[in-house]
């Protein structure tokens, strides 16, 4: 017999068979959320019960599954990124690449330490080599920047590239600005450190327009700013590294 219930707004699975009974967090407020995990669940706990109460090691494809479909209070880039590692991880094993590879070990252990703690592994230990990995350090060049906003296109793009430079702002709180949060010499965005002010320059004054701000997709600034730089020739060029440009100047 399984039953959900809630607890401080999350929502647990109790299983009771034979006078036993195992309660188990379900790391989600969400009903639906709940109700999809559960199937699982329910199974495993059932046999924790019949084994006599032993933890049972989640394979990792349904580990990661549970873990994705929890409440872990993230922003919606945080989930997209870990669900991209995890399901590259799955599908493809370790990248090549050192970073990529030092950032698939931290969610990786993320992961296993969530199916610790909630008694789907039965144990735990951090794998090495998160932060085995080489800082960016690039940035760029005078002319690199010239030959950027002299010309990329279109002029609404170019604008937000010299946008992001001038102020040092992420790509994704550009993106998110509104008329309410552009003030005469500073603007409040929203990110991954949450709020902030930023202070404008004489240059970013210039360029910024609460009638005539950015509303652009994430795919759409990887895109175009892509198919700039290829058309430029800009080698090695992340949009992040106008962020970088910034801070070091």
């Amino acid at each position: 017999m399984a039953s959900l219930y809630q607890k401080r707004g999350i929502y647990y699975l109790a299983v009771q068979f034979q006078k036993k009974r195992i309660a188990r967090s379900l790391g989600t407020s969400n009903l639906d959320t709940a109700k999809a995990l559960m199937q699982n669940l329910e199974k495993q706990i059932l046999l924790e019960i019949i084994n006599g109460n032993k933890i049972l090691n989640t394979p990792i494809n349904e580990l990661v599954a549970l873990y994705l479909e929890a409440e872990h209070g993230w922003k919606p880039n945080t989930k997209k990124l870990n669900t991209h590692i995890l399901n590259s991880y799955l599908q493809k094993g370790y990248p090549q690449n050192q970073t990529t590879h030092a950032m698939t070990i931290r969610v990786l252990n993320g992961c296993n330490r969530w199916g610790y703690r909630n008694k789907l592994i039965a144990s735990y230990e951090p794998m090495p080599g998160g932060n085995n990995y080489e800082a960016r350090t690039r940035v760029f060049t005078g002319d690199e920047l010239n030959l950027m906003f002299n010309n990329i296109t279109p002029k609404h793009f170019n604008l937000f590239v010299q946008f992001a430079y001038y102020t040092g702002v992420r790509s994704g709180e550009i993106r998110q600005i509104k008329k309410e949060n552009v003030f005469y010499d500073y603007i409040v965005v929203f990110g991954k450190t949450g709020k902030r002010i930023v202070k404008l320059n004489k240059q970013a004054k210039k360029i910024i327009d609460k009638n005539n701000l950015w509303n652009y997709t994430v795919n759409y600034v990887q895109s175009t700013w892509s198919r700039n730089r290829n058309r430029l020739g800009i080698k090695d060029a992340r949009f992040h590294d106008l962020r970088r440009t910034f801070g070091l100047n």
